[in-house]
């Protein structure tokens, strides 16, 4: 994760907008990384 922050970092235009989707067991990597709760939006999908 932190190599793939570094491309974003490197890359993208300044203050890119960046989400990911986590379930509880990885959050606290995420947020260690310094990601942070997009509430009140929720990840949605579309089963088939």
């Amino acid at each position: 994760m932190e190599v793939l922050i570094g491309r974003i970092d490197e890359a993208a235009p300044p203050e890119p907008y960046i989400t990911l989707l986590a379930d509880p067991p990885g959050q606290s990597l995420y947020r260690s990384l310094g990601f942070v709760d997009s509430a009140p939006s929720l990840g949605m999908r579309l089963p088939r």
